[in-house]
């Protein structure tokens, strides 16, 4: 058997033995909660939630540290949780990284068990990877926009109510009714803390320092002013919702404009691994060639330093949408 080969079985039993403990650790904890969760859930689906919401414990010290390095992947894992969060979930960024861990891992596995090589199995763990990262981030980018859209109808309702003499608490409790989602929490969170004697300013901290919604800090500010001193804030909510529609309009253009390039940045990044798990499938050692050199293994390396580099450009060339 030749050098690589053996390289590529040890791998191979290391890849299964890491699986193996992995396993054995992930049953345990779900042995220990199954009897909890079946006092506390109703449901075969409420049951599996409570059990992934710790997540899987081995991994959930290396997310920590991943999200400290990669500024991306908390990122990603606070819009999963915010999108949870809507849906009833209550998850945390460190449980949906170690299972996202835990998934690539079993899907490395799968691969290098079910294509016979390796190097098809990391392909298709880092394919699962940036499919899941690049799912997350497309649907929170939708669900922003849905609700930056909806802004300019709650400042109207909010102007509406003002002008019908509604206090501030009365008019913040229609807007959220009139809303949905993650906006309508927000609103009806700072309409309870009023309701419970919170001041305006603690009232609507939660609005002035969201950064999903940034359209709000201003009307926040505006709210609060207009709660302790007086007057008619109508004119001022007028004037924000003409901005924000003019700043909308702009981002839908934006938006038109660098679809393309954002298509060119998602194909430019999950194709290359697709291809080396179509050729590794089909030829199991067309990468040897570079292991069986020093300069093989460096021409390798390069190429994945161009291909992250490659990504990082794209990538900061289209922050500017979300400028």
């Amino acid at each position: 058997m030749s050098v690589t080969g053996m390289l590529a079985l040890a791998a191979g039993l290391f890849a299964m033995a890491a699986a193996a403990s992995l396993a054995s650790c992930v049953y345990e904890a779900v042995a220990r909660r199954a009897v909890a969760a079946s006092m506390l859930a109703s449901s075969r689906t409420e049951q599996l939630m409570l059990k992934l919401k710790g997540g899987v414990r081995p991994l959930r010290g290396p997310a920590r540290k991943a999200f400290a390095k990669y500024a991306y992947l908390d990122d990603a894992c606070q819009s999963a949780v915010l999108l949870l969060q809507e849906r009833g979930a209550d998850f945390t960024k460190e449980a949906l990284l170690s299972l996202l861990g835990a998934a690539v891992i079993v899907a490395v596995v799968a691969g290098s068990l079910l294509g016979g090589s390796l190097t098809f199995g990391a392909a298709f763990g880092c394919v699962v990877f940036i499919g899941a990262v690049a799912y997350v981030r497309n649907r929170s980018e939708k669900r922003n926009l849905a609700m930056r859209e909806e802004i300019p109808d709650v400042l109207r309702t909010l102007g509406m109510s003002f002008r019908s003499g509604h206090s501030l608490p009365q008019t913040l409790t229609e807007a959220s009714q009139e809303s949905d989602g993650y906006l309508s929490h927000l609103l009806s969170v700072a309409a309870d803390r009023l309701e419970m004697g919170a001041t305006t300013t603690e009232a609507l901290s939660p609005m002035r320092g969201n950064a999903r919604l940034p359209e709000l800090s201003f009307v926040a500010v505006a709210l609060d002013v207009q709660h302790k001193s007086g007057g008619s804030i109508a004119p001022v909510l007028e004037s924000a919702t003409e901005s924000i529609e003019g700043e909308l309009k702009l981002m839908r253009s934006l938006r038109v404009q660098t679809a393309q390039a954002k298509l060119s940045a998602s194909i430019v990044t999950v194709m290359p691994f697709l291809l080396v798990a179509l050729f590794s499938l089909m030829s199991p050692d067309f990468l040897s060639p570079f292991f069986s050199s020093v300069l093989g293994m460096a021409v390798l390396a390069l190429a994945l330093v161009m291909q992250m580099a490659g990504v990082v450009i794209v990538r900061r060339m289209l922050k500017v949408e979300a400028a």
